[in-house]
């Protein structure tokens, strides 16, 4: 029976987090893909999708509040938001 090797090789540095990223832009063209990639999926302005000041997040959690306290669906919290707005 062959014996396993104990020894395991050192792990590849990481990539610097995006912050990081956009810290060390100092091209033109790295400033532009640093930027390319904060860009929200719900509001397509420039950060990323997780943001917790993101104008559409806060609307979508006020809905899901909306709902959750009334006990109706989404859909119905949703027509209520946009009445109101």
């Amino acid at each position: 029976m062959l014996a396993r090797p104990t020894a395991t090789r050192p792990r590849a540095a990481e990539p610097p987090p995006c912050a990081a990223l956009d810290a060390q832009a100092t091209t033109p063209a790295r400033t532009a893909h640093a930027k390319a990639l904060h860009k929200c999926a719900n509001c397509k302005e420039n950060h990323s999708a997780g943001y917790g000041g993101c104008k559409v997040y806060k609307e979508a959690i006020s809905i899901t509040k909306v709902a959750s306290d009334l006990r109706i669906s989404y859909a119905g919290a949703v027509k209520l938001f946009e009445r109101e707005k």
